[in-house]
């Protein structure tokens, strides 16, 4: 499926503007013709890394039937589909601003298009908001599912109780979790 929804957000992010992103990813998802079509019956799974602002959200988060919300163990990035979008997404950020370098590095214009006068961080902040918007066009569908292909690669190797990578000891902690292809095929 691919993107559905995405927000450039400044500052921390609260549990309580995180719960009410996943409500609102859930319905995006409910809605398209796609879910319709192809998924109908079946589970919206979202699935959180182990930073503090997801702690609480499956507590905040509205439940609903055919919502699961899947929380990983810390260290486990390798099984988290997202996880190789960011990578790719900060690439191409990085990409896109080292083509804009002279122009960051520039102080002489310090003033938007309205004429204001522009802190150093602000324009900064504005040069990452604009390469980042510029880059999210990498996320393609055929993207997400060769990191959603990856993840289950790596879960499926834990359960396999197989070496998932060099001298590694993160597979082997969700062994155990019932983690399987359902559960991690269809993060957004």
């Amino acid at each position: 499926m691919g993107v559905v929804l995405y927000r450039l957000e400044r500052g921390i992010i609260r549990m309580e503007q995180n719960a009410a992103f996943v409500e609102e990813i859930y319905q995006t998802i409910k809605a398209t013709e796609m879910f319709f079509e192809c998924y109908d019956g079946k589970k919206v799974v979202i699935v959180f890394d182990n930073a503090p602002a997801h702690r609480q959200t499956k507590q905040r988060v509205t439940a609903h039937d055919d919502m699961v919300i899947l929380r990983l163990t810390p260290y486990s990035p390798m099984c988290n589909p997202i996880e190789g979008c960011f990578s790719v997404l900060k690439a191409h950020i990085k990409d896109h601003l080292a083509m804009d370098r002279e122009e960051i590095c520039d102080r002489s214009n310090m003033t938007d298009n309205d004429g204001v006068t522009l802190t150093i961080t602000e324009r900064s902040m504005r040069f990452l908001e604009r390469a980042a918007k510029a880059s999210m066009q990498y996320l393609t569908p055929t993207l997400v599912a060769k990191m959603e292909l990856h993840a289950r690669d790596w879960v499926n190797a834990a359960e396999d109780m197989r070496t998932c990578a060099t001298e590694s000891d993160f597979c082997p902690k969700l062994v155990g979790k019932n983690l399987t292809l359902e559960f991690i095929y269809r993060v957004y």
